[in-house]
């Protein structure tokens, strides 16, 4: 009942350490790293799968234990611990894309709403990326549906590594991306377009036993400076990102700056 009352893995595993010696009236019970934990001398070590790992569950005073009452627990954490790791890679489906492996537009948006609200009270600024893959019908179209989601992923690949930890890359809808950068005026926003633009446009992309060249345009907006609410901020990257390609794609635009 009580390990019922969490998913998450540590709390479950704290929930079990307290419980077990009360219930047996132990004198000491406690998770360890390793089986030959040098603490463990005089305990016995329960081992328990836990995903692609073991956790190993030592007690003092073993003769006091009703083995088979023991074994009950375990394989009562065990089940709770897979629960909760089912739990997670459900919750994570729920919020990933499946092609590329990044957020999808749902769960950007209500981050970046959160993050919009933490900016406007500690008086700090938000930026916004909206990229889109230049010609990218092209490649479905000429090669198949395959060679498009090799160079999805491959843009994916460079948009992740050129980020900082704290910002969130998204996919927005078919070719299209977004990324949020907290704490980033649009300057700055501008500096990191460029940077992820330049980065794709040096890449050969290669699939099905051909090297392709990708470019992508991208339109940046920052809160406060062009809008306060999210809505009028994605409108206006997405201004900015239409003009970059009415001028000729494998850009960068700012919104309100001439690029």
């Amino acid at each position: 009942k009580e390990l019922s009352k969490s998913v998450e893995e540590k709390e479950i595993m704290n929930i079990f350490k307290e419980k077990i010696p009360a219930i047996f009236n132990l004198a000491e019970a406690q998770f360890v790293d390793s089986p030959d934990h040098g603490s463990t001398q005089d305990m016995s070590i329960f081992t328990i799968p836990a995903g692609k790992k073991m956790l190993y569950f030592a007690i003092k005073d073993s003769g006091r234990v009703a083995k088979a009452k023991m074994m009950v627990m375990v394989n009562q954490l065990e089940l709770f611990l897979k629960r909760a790791e089912l739990y997670n890679e459900l919750q994570e489906l729920a919020i990933t894309d499946g092609l590329t492996g990044i957020y999808v537009r749902r769960y950007f948006l209500e981050r970046l709403k959160e993050e919009q609200s933490r900016s406007k009270q500690n008086n700090l600024c938000v930026s916004l990326l909206l990229i889109d893959a230049d010609h990218f019908k092209a490649y479905n179209d000429t090669y198949g549906h395959i060679v498009g989601d090799v160079v999805l992923r491959e843009v994916t690949r460079i948009l992740k590594a050129s980020l900082r930890q704290i910002d969130l890359c998204a996919r927005y809808g078919g070719e299209e991306f977004c990324i949020m950068l907290p704490e980033t005026s649009k300057e700055k926003a501008y500096l990191v377009a460029e940077r992820i633009r330049l980065n794709v446009d040096h890449t050969q992309i290669k699939a099905c036993n051909e090297s392709f060249h990708c470019t992508i345009s991208i339109g940046v907006s920052s809160y406060p400076e062009d809008a306060e609410q999210i809505s009028s901020l994605i409108d206006k990257a997405d201004k900015a990102l239409y003009i970059a390609k009415a001028k000729g794609r494998n850009r960068s635009c700012a919104f309100g700056i001439k690029c």
